[in-house]
């Protein structure tokens, strides 16, 4: 059987690109997929912007394949977006990037913002069918001249046509009705002007009766354009997003108005959606009903930061009336001025790309400490972040684990049980090994603690006198003023402006000696990290290493040893802070009980042999002696920094 002959006018571009647009904007997604095939077959090179529109009507979409063929790189911009934008179904944006890639490959670009696309479609999705094309196009990108992938581009403009003719077929899945009354040929013509029917109406109804629905009276055309012609609201479900976007809200009944919210919503045609539920809310009985999809809608208006839509919504219901949940109020407020975070999200890049960053810099740890005076919430996140992403910053990290302890306790929280810290001391196990072994560096963070408590007193100085000002200032400013000046007021001002003048001196004096102070603990903590570096040797296995696998607690004795405490042990909780001495009763407590969390933190002490060092916190270390099965004594609670020469101690005694 040979192809279908085409048929169309020899015109050049322009003709085409005028029927493609009038087709695309009349909605006529069928014939549109045929005018597409003949251009294709004509080599007609369509404008881009016209090819782009017409990806979102055409009803087969792979109609369009052959003229994407013909297209220059100016395409490719606009086959990007579609493959991004989300008011087009997944299966088609995932054709748009199958289309992007070939045409990508064809004409030799570079592929950086198209692979994006692909990680983004391919994460959106756990069909395997997807899933393989999405393989696909990434392939070709690495191999263009892989000649095994089957390409769309190399398909025949004719592939897509049938083999034959089809069939003159009037209706489709539905029951005919006729749009015209049956009427004789010779009868009056049912309009009334008094003719015969054939020389009145008779041919303008044969057109009509070429458009039939199943609904009497009316052809498809004019139920699509006006649904509220009819009851039935199943039509709307599958109208195609261009469809929808024409309907008329006030024509249109409560159950149609509710299916076209969904379909719009669906597409995600928001600002349509809240028309038909604006519409639907002035029904009877339809308010209630249709406020609370509204509040979905807000959610999605959220979600896609269309701050104007939730304006809309906020302004037709109030929104201290809306049941959302604070989380949803934050959003809101965050969306609404949303511009005022690029600044902050340019830094947190920096923190994540490390692109042009000293390597004494740390974004994130910058922002832990800004944060953790006024807002704990944010401080602890920022921590954790730089906690996680810079794993191997020691020093800095100490400071962070300090500012998670203080954090915790302004928000009433446990400060030893954050998840963050626990990883942290998983991870800077070996960094314990290398404080014990070299003097130089315990020496450096002796320093490098100073000089932190130097930094600490200073700033609260700082603070202070900053206040001192404050209130100073504020006393100048609401001093009565007197209409007679007396040498007494004129003195007291004086003094009172010399003193003024005086402590913003001091306070500018002190935020000097502030910088000072912090840029000799950066030198100091730089040092550390040169002399860590220089020092570094190959590291013994550690405690779980020497393992090879987590500890087989089935295995420890399932004798319960009750630990015995040393004298020193029991002086030293008696002078430190009761939280921590609380911590350490409950690690021995941990351990003694074989507590699988309190194991991962002990680490054996090669100097000596049956010695174990348990953390508490990350200043502290819990010192004991265990002989399975036998005894478990508690030695020391000591200072992280103090462990090399505790241990020297002890191994002289």
């Amino acid at each position: 059987m040979g192809k279908v002959a085409i048929n169309a006018p020899n015109s050049g571009p322009e003709f085409y690109n005028t029927v493609i647009e009038k087709l695309v904007e009349n909605g006529e997604d069928k014939t549109l997929g045929i005018a597409l095939h003949i251009c294709a077959f004509k080599n007609i090179v369509l404008d881009p912007a016209t090819l782009g529109r017409a990806f979102r009507v055409v009803d087969d979409k792979f109609d369009i394949i052959p003229c994407c063929a013909l297209q220059s790189s100016k395409f490719l911009k606009i086959i990007y977006a579609l493959a991004e934008d989300k008011h087009i179904l997944y299966p088609d944006r995932v054709l748009a990037a199958l289309i992007a890639t070939e045409l990508t490959v064809k004409l030799k670009k570079n592929s950086q913002t198209l692979e994006k696309i692909l990680l983004k479609l391919d994460n959106s999705t756990a069909d395997d069918f997807f899933k393989d094309i999405l393989s696909r196009c990434s392939k070709l990108l690495l191999d263009p001249e892989n000649t095994t992938i089957p390409l769309l581009f190399n398909q025949s403009p004719l592939a897509g046509l049938p083999e034959e003719k089809p069939p003159l077929t009037v209706g489709g899945g539905f029951t005919v009705q006729r749009p015209v009354p049956k009427i004789s040929r010779n009868a009056p013509c049912h309009c009334g002007s008094g003719k015969k029917y054939k020389k009145c109406c008779f041919e303008k109804d044969q057109e009509l009766l070429r458009d039939p629905s199943p609904y009497k009276g009316l052809t498809m055309t004019e139920v699509k354009k006006a649904p509220g012609l009819v009851e039935d609201a199943e039509l709307i479900k599958e109208m195609p997003p261009h469809e929808l976007q024409k309907l008329v809200p006030a024509e249109l009944n409560p159950e149609q108005l509710f299916i076209a919210y969904r379909a719009c919503h669906l597409y995600s045609l928001y600002e349509q959606a809240l028309n038909m539920l604006v519409e639907l809310r002035s029904r009877p009985n339809k308010k209630e009903f249709a406020e609370g999809h509204m509040e979905d809608l807000f959610d999605s208006a959220l979600d896609n930061f269309d701050i104007n839509l939730a304006d809309r919504i906020s302004q037709i219901v109030p929104f201290d009336t809306l049941t959302a949940s604070e989380l949803t109020k934050l959003e809101y407020k965050i969306v609404k001025r949303h511009k005022n975070l690029a600044a902050l999200d340019k830094f947190c890049r920096l923190g994540i790309t490390k692109s042009n960053l000293h390597p004494s810099e740390h974004p994130f740890l910058q922002l832990a400490f800004l944060f953790e005076h006024k807002y704990p919430g944010l401080a602890i996140v920022f921590a954790r972040t730089a906690l996680i992403s810079e794993s191997d910053r020691f020093f800095d990290n100490d400071l962070l684990v300090d500012t998670i302890f203080n954090c915790r306790v302004d928000l009433d929280q446990d400060p030893w049980d954050d998840p963050a810290v626990s990883y942290y001391n998983s991870v800077s196990s070996d960094y314990d090994e290398l404080e014990e072994k070299d003097e130089q560096i315990n020496e450096l963070a002796c320093q490098l603690k100073q000089a932190r408590k130097t930094i600490a007193d200073k700033t609260q100085e700082l603070k202070i006198r900053e206040k001192e000002l404050d209130k100073l200032v504020a006393q100048q400013s609401t001093a009565p003023v007197s209409k007679t000046n007396t040498p007494e007021s004129d003195n007291e001002k004086k003094e009172l402006a010399e003193k003024i003048q005086k402590l913003r001196r001091n306070v500018k004096n002190m935020q000097v000696e502030l910088r000072n102070q912090q840029e000799e603990r950066l030198s100091l903590r730089r040092q550390l990290e040169e002399t860590r570096q220089e020092n570094e040797s190959p590291k013994e296995p550690t405690f779980r290493e020497q393992a090879e696998k987590p500890i087989d607690y089935a295995e420890l004795p399932k004798k319960i040893l009750v630990p015995e405490y040393s004298d020193q042990f029991i002086k030293q909780c008696e002078k430190l802070e009761p939280a921590v001495a609380a911590k350490a009763l409950q690690q021995a407590a941990g351990f003694a009980a074989h507590d699988r969390a309190v194991w991962k933190q002990t680490v054996p002490m090669t100097a000596v042999s049956h010695l174990y060092r348990i953390r508490v916190g990350i200043n502290y270390r819990l010192i004991l002696e265990w002989q399975p099965g036998q005894r478990i004594r508690v030695l020391a609670l000591i200072p992280r920094e103090d462990l090399s020469n505790w241990i020297k101690k002890y191994k002289n005694s």
